[in-house]
């Protein structure tokens, strides 16, 4: 793609700085109260309203759209940084190990789930249907712990792109033992997910076809 996480990265920290509701000028930065609320609550996860993105920047509302792979996890690392700005004193250690996570919606667009085809493979979209089935709750990896068998220096490896890149060499100066990580599960980081089965809403079914369905994957 042609994202550039700098020039992404700083949009983003301006609109998370600049960005103030019309209907409540006088309140200031949006976001800033926003996220003061949810650290009160204990609360990581950041509702983000696009169509807050669109009216502020909308080069950026088009990047959002159409390289989200790319885009949201640039968006939680500014939500963080915009954390460490409100808090100059602290160095993160009092979130407890917990990251910000953006959710998008309100894309400004509906689609219908019978409508979906490979154009929107990799891209944002907003769909509105029914659930009609669960899985139980599935621990999905985001942050794989290594331990060097060698000399048992750590290593922290986030979920990225949908992969974890295991260290191939140690990174202790002192030993750089090639291929001798291991995986500790206990200290590995899990998140909740569950695959969702959904169905299109009934006002989207034309008169007399069988209704669409679609499974889909659900992050806590």
């Amino acid at each position: 793609t042609n994202v550039s996480v700098e020039e992404t990265q700083s949009a983003f920290a301006d609109f998370f700085d600049e960005y103030v509701d019309p209907e409540r000028p006088t309140d200031g930065p949006f976001y800033h109260s926003y996220l003061e609320r949810l650290l009160e609550n204990d609360d990581f996860a950041v509702n983000l309203d696009c169509c807050h993105i669109r009216s502020y920047d909308e080069r950026l509302y088009f990047k959002l759209l159409n390289f989200p792979q790319e885009v949201v996890p640039i968006a939680d690392l500014a939500v963080h940084e915009l954390y460490l700005r409100l808090h100059p004193d602290s160095d993160g250690e009092e979130l407890g190990g917990k990251r910000f996570t953006v959710r998008c919606f309100k894309l400004g667009r509906e689609d219908r789930l019978r409508d979906l085809d490979p154009n929107d493979i990799n891209k944002l979209v907003s769909i509105r249907g029914m659930v009609t089935r669960s899985s139980s709750v599935i621990p999905d990896l985001y942050m794989a712990f290594f331990e060097c068998s060698v000399c048992t220096t750590p290593h922290q490896v986030f979920i990225s792109r949908g992969e974890i890149a295991e260290p191939q060499v140690c990174t202790n100066s002192a030993c750089q033992a090639k291929q001798a990580m291991r995986l500790v599960h206990n200290r590995s980081k899990f998140a909740d997910k569950q695959i969702v089965r959904i169905q299109e809403a009934p006002e989207h079914i034309p008169e007399g076809e069988t209704p669409q369905t679609c499974s889909m994957c659900a992050w806590e």
